[in-house]
């Protein structure tokens, strides 16, 4: 009886003991020694004595196994179990958990020594100047100095250039117009210079294009880019180009005359101009422009633009008086005619005074557009008239087929005919004019 109250009582007291530390295992470690423990007094005689000291052991060693419940009591446990991790150390968190921090600001993370902890978990170049070997520090990163009296880092020369420095002076080194003070790296030296450079063959200095524009340089031709009127030769600078000047209403740019002469197309007759080449017909007088018989207009005693009374012939189409103001000699309704011994390929001429649907076929050599223009009766992919072959690899002349038929060898069996000479065997089926 006496047994059987102690051991109520021993598992009243682990029970309780298990719900305060919330570990229910721990019931069930007691039960188990205290039946092996029981097991042992029994054997002994039942020796309360011998039972109570092993009792008494058995729960000491299990309060000194470790960690508890948790899986850290100190700093030390998570250094030994977990992985290192590069600026960050583990602790043993409230509640026996390992978790990770930040290590100190500075502290060397590689085995160099050349990198070291920014304070936030991360390995870095640097957080501070002192760690640049006469650098500074820029967002963690050394970068080169400029004034420390020696060319690093990004820098084209010392303590310049690069993007991070001032610009360079004039005969420093350079790599791009952006790392001169004057806004010009000389193509081929390398060195900083002022002087423009309008035959590199590079955008440089002022300039706008290339080798042009920017007050220095020429002005830039039309479609080139520009940042004012003075930039182009036209005058006028829409949207970062040069324009032309030639429609715009108003007399600009070097035009002699509103929208004509200079960069444009020639004036007029009896428009304003400085040269001949203002002028449509090449003549400048007295700063106007005069009446030619290349002008482009029907003036003075013309009997069309530029030909009849004191100028030439008028071509086929144009108008006439008489038959002597045609080239053809012949003059139809006030209209001029072509001929085909007027000198000129003119009508529906190919070529002078041959092909077309009035005019004899045209010899060799000369322009058709079908090969019924030709008198070989071949017009060529270039609109040539050529000699008819019967290896050219074409169906021309009079060939019922590719390079045979008419005048050429007979064709083979499938191939096209028009009468049996046409074939080899010699049979032409007169219903699908084929070769068999």
């Amino acid at each position: 009886m006496r047994r059987g109250i102690t051991t109520a009582a021993l598992l009243s007291l682990a029970a309780f003991a298990a719900l305060t530390t919330g570990a229910c295992a721990q019931i069930f470690g007691l039960q188990k020694e205290y039946t092996e423990a029981s097991a042992g007094a029994g054997g002994a005689g039942g020796d309360d004595g011998s039972s109570s000291s092993s009792r008494s052991h058995a729960s000491s060693s299990h309060a000194s196994s470790g960690t508890g419940l948790g899986e850290c009591s100190v700093d030390a446990d998570c250094a030994g179990s977990k992985p290192a991790v590069s600026c960050q150390a583990w602790t043993c968190e409230a509640g026996g958990h390992c978790a990770l921090v930040p290590t100190a600001s500075g502290k060397p993370c590689d085995d160099a020594g050349a990198m070291v902890c920014d304070g936030a978990g991360s390995c870095v170049e640097c957080v501070d100047d002192s760690q640049c070997q006469g650098g500074v520090c820029t967002a963690h990163v050394c970068e080169a100095s400029c004034s420390d009296g020696q060319q690093d880092g990004l820098e084209t020369d010392v303590d310049c250039g690069g993007g991070k420095c001032p610009a360079c002076a004039d005969d420093a080194r350079c790599d791009a117009d952006a790392d001169c003070a004057g806004g010009i790296c000389a193509n081929e030296t390398h060195r900083c210079t002022t002087s423009a450079q309008c035959d590199d063959d590079e955008v440089n200095g002022a300039e706008t294009d290339r080798d042009c524009g920017g007050g220095a340089c020429p002005r830039c031709k039309l479609n080139k880019a520009c940042k004012a009127g003075s930039d182009c030769l036209s005058g006028v600078c829409t949207s970062n180009k040069c324009a032309s000047s030639c429609s715009t209403g108003v007399k600009d740019g070097d035009e002699s005359d509103t929208d004509c002469g200079g960069s444009c197309a020639g004036c007029a007759t009896g428009k304003a101009c400085l040269a001949n080449a203002d002028c449509r017909g090449g003549l400048c007088t007295g700063k106007v422009c005069q009446a030619t018989c290349s002008d482009g207009e029907k003036d003075n005693d013309e009997i069309d633009v530029d030909c009849g009374g004191s100028c030439g012939k008028c071509a086929a189409g144009q108008s006439c008086n008489t038959a002597t103001d045609c080239v053809s000699n012949l003059c139809t309704a006030g209209k001029c005619q072509a001929t085909c011994t007027d000198g000129k390929a003119d009508g529906d001429e190919t070529d002078t005074d041959c092909g077309g649907t009035k005019c004899s076929p045209c010899a060799d050599k000369k322009a058709c557009k079908v090969s019924s223009d030709c008198s070989s009766g071949y017009c060529d992919a270039e609109n040539e008239c050529a000699p008819v072959t019967c290896m050219n690899g074409l169906k021309d002349g009079d060939e019922t087929d590719k390079d045979c038929g008419g005048s050429c060898a007979g064709c083979a069996t499938g191939k096209a005919c028009l009468v049996d000479g046409d074939c080899a065997f010699p049979v032409c089926n007169p219903s699908t004019h084929v070769c068999f």
